[in-house]
């Protein structure tokens, strides 16, 4: 009887024996999971092989084990965000390993720094901070300078022999500073610091958009984010708060204001947010074309539905976005209105390019994915948008934040990578809305939701994102012939790629000529017979007066095929026909990237 009494009472006495953990150690305790996962995550990714990269991209390489890691953090996450007490420390390294994880994978992986545009900025960076001057008639990029500008200056400040360097991990980097102002504004507009947290845990699944490589884009998303905190943080309002003083209800009285309707009180800190915010939109202006044009749809949205007090501020946007174009950009315009300005309202055009639904068939199960992710989040926003309004949150300003995005791309003229732009900007007001939905259940239910949504998306952005690595990464072959060519053409010559996409222009900006070679129309249209194609590509080439070059890489083939839908063997039928025509010689070869170089018409007789 005494040996059951003390038998009981041994876990309370052993309880009064150890004292509790400081809050201190307590927090490094929980936090030990997510960095275990962490760690494990990026030591699996040092033993996968680059070459094991198939139709469906990345995640054929990626081992077991890597995914193991996501799902421990997903599980810690989950964990933390269920318990009643706020374990942020725990939930902000949860998503910051996350977004290691996701965006850290090619830059292990592969032996180059991945995509070739990235590198076609990291030579205009490099080119500015060398000369000094930009040449917005080589490129269209270069009417828009602030990104290039700015880097440059950075680079130089900090040292760098490049800014090829920065391309590697630059989608960690940016990935990384896009969540801050992401949970603030999620926090306004949901009004609850949990959910807002489970709005950035979605963001990053949600990001397989691939804007976010070393890019103006990538940083004026973050800007557009961050003038939006500021449009609806300061300046923000209720719908009651905009209503004139004199159409108000005796009982709206001033003392009942929303509690999230803080705004500057003294003039020096209404000015300086004023000049915070002319400096973002300047930013936006001269570094992109097409952020502006959503930033200022949005914030007049916002105007008009009574969400901010900013109400000139859209048309201070709006002048300052056209007195950029005008003036700034007049080189990009001036002779070329058409283009510019003929697609507009071309709504199907721009997100059926954005699918490059004529791809082969591992492609279009790719794309397959990606609509279901887009599909997911979406259905999950409407719902969301419906059982919010028994909420808190301002399922309002979220289907604005949503919509603004996806309606605007109706009245320009970007191209096919718009619709890829819209979905981006819309994805802010598309979680909130989303966490609307999960937090709507009950407590046990909004955790199988939850958990069931991100373990569609771990496949999913793997999938999705990563989809198109067979030709997005760059070969370290294709770096050595471009390198080599440059060292071998003379200043002025015509270099001419048999299809895109191609890694040039990282050096010797402006010396060379980059003539289209117009052959991703053939992917929607008949295919050309290498033995007409080969004599126009040869002509025009001939029209350089120094000499002409033709680049085949096999990126440019891989995209040939996944991209463009064109047979397997038509990379190797062109080449046998450049061989067999005369019209060109090799000149350089390697495993990854052959160039041949144009031979002149009068040796073999040509007119």
């Amino acid at each position: 009887m005494l040996w059951s009494r003390a038998d009981s009472l041994w876990p309370t006495t052993l309880a009064r024996r150890i004292p509790p953990l400081p809050p201190l150690m307590l927090t490094l305790t929980r936090c030990a999971l997510p960095l275990a996962a962490l760690a494990v995550g990026l030591l699996s990714l040092t033993t996968a092989r680059e070459s094991a990269i198939g139709q469906y991209g990345l995640i054929q390489a990626l081992p077991p084990l890597y995914f193991v890691s996501i799902g421990i953090l997903a599980i810690s996450f989950i964990h933390a965000w269920r318990s009643p007490q706020p374990r942020f420390p725990e939930l902000i390294l949860g998503v910051i390993s996350l977004v290691v994880l996701l965006q850290s994978a090619p830059g292990i992986i592969e032996s180059e720094p991945r995509f070739a545009t990235a590198w076609l900025h990291a030579g205009f960076t490099d080119f500015v901070a060398r000369t000094g001057r930009v040449l917005p008639g080589i490129d269209a990029r270069f009417n828009w300078p602030s990104f290039f500008t700015g880097m440059a200056f950075l680079d130089r400040a900090g040292g760098l022999p490049n800014a090829i360097i920065l391309i590697r991990w630059w989608p960690v980097f940016i990935n990384l500073l896009y969540l801050p102002p992401l949970y603030l504004l999620a926090k306004l507009v949901l009004g609850d610091e949990k959910k807002a947290m489970l709005a950035i845990w979605l963001f990053p699944f949600a990001n397989w958009i691939g804007q976010d490589y070393y890019s103006p884009q990538s940083v004026a998303y973050l800007l557009y984010m961050v003038l939006l905190c500021v449009v609806l943080g300061p300046y923000g309002a209720s719908r009651k708060a905009m209503i004139p003083r004199l159409r108000r209800k005796p009982e709206d009285n001033d003392q009942k204001k929303p509690p999230d309707d803080w705004h500057p009180q003294a003039p020096a800190h209404a000015l300086t947010l004023l000049l915070v915010m002319l400096a973002l939109c300047a930013a936006m202006d001269t570094g992109h074309q097409l952020t502006p044009v959503f930033a200022v749809a949005t914030v007049a949205v916002l105007v008009f539905f009574g969400r901010t007090r900013l109400l000139a501020w859209p048309g201070v946007m709006f002048l300052l976005a056209a007195g950029w174009l005008c003036y700034g950009a007049v080189s990009f315009w001036a002779g070329h209105f058409t283009a510019v300005f003929g697609g507009l309202s071309s709504v199907g055009g721009n997100y059926a390019g954005d699918l490059r639904l004529h791809g082969n068939a591992a492609q279009s199960h790719v794309n397959d994915v990606r609509l279901l992710v887009v599909g997911v989040i979406y259905a999950l926003a409407v719902i969301g948008f419906f059982v919010g309004r028994k909420m808190r949150a301002d399922r309002t300003t979220a289907a604005i934040l949503m919509l603004t995005p996806v309606v605007t791309i109706a009245g320009q003229a970007y191209g096919y990578e718009a619709g890829l732009r819209a979905f981006l900007l819309s994805l802010p007001g598309a979680l909130c809305l989303v966490a609307m939905a999960l937090t709507s259940a009950g407590p046990g239910l909004r955790l199988i939701l939850t958990g069931a949504l991100t373990a569609v998306l771990i496949p999913g952005f793997l999938i999705a994102r990563w989809g198109n690595e067979l030709y997005e990464r760059v070969l370290p072959g294709e770096i050595s012939a471009m390198t080599a060519l440059y060292r071998i053409a003379p200043p002025g010559s015509a270099m001419m790629a048999l299809t895109s996409p191609v890694t040039w222009q990282f050096m010797a900006i402006g010396q060379y000529s980059y003539p289209p070679s117009n052959i991703d129309q053939f992917a929607s249209g008949g295919i050309p017979s290498p033995a007409r194609l080969v004599p126009g590509l040869a002509g025009q080439l001939r029209k350089n007066p120094h000499a002409g070059y033709l680049i085949i890489t096999s990126s440019q083939l891989e995209s040939a095929q996944s991209a463009d839908g064109l047979p397997h063997s038509w990379g190797a039928d062109v080449e046998q026909q450049l061989t067999q025509s005369h019209l060109f010689r090799l000149i350089y070869s390697n495993s990854a990237s052959k160039i041949y170089q144009v031979v002149d018409a009068h040796d073999y007789g040509q007119p």
